[in-house]
């Protein structure tokens, strides 16, 4: 069983695109700097995510490739 040590809301709503862009967001997004903020935060601390908008299984990790960011979901 997961248990994320860090529960994100609307970080992400795009986890295929977001990563790689963390500044591409929805307009209704206002806080777009809290995106990258929030990936640095998880990179230094490595924890289980979890969160709404992840793909199956709604838990993973960020991973940083290259210069920019990844989710690589969790095993299940």
């Amino acid at each position: 069983m997961v248990v994320p040590s860090f529960l994100w809301g609307d970080i992400v709503h795009l986890p295929t695109l977001q990563p790689a862009r963390p500044d591409a967001n929805l307009i209704l997004d206002v806080e777009l700097p809290l995106t990258r903020q929030t990936f640095e935060r998880v990179m230094a601390e490595e924890p289980e995510i979890g969160g709404g908008h992840l793909v199956e299984p709604g838990f993973a990790r960020v991973e940083r490739f290259g210069t920019v960011y990844r989710i690589v979901p969790s095993a299940e």
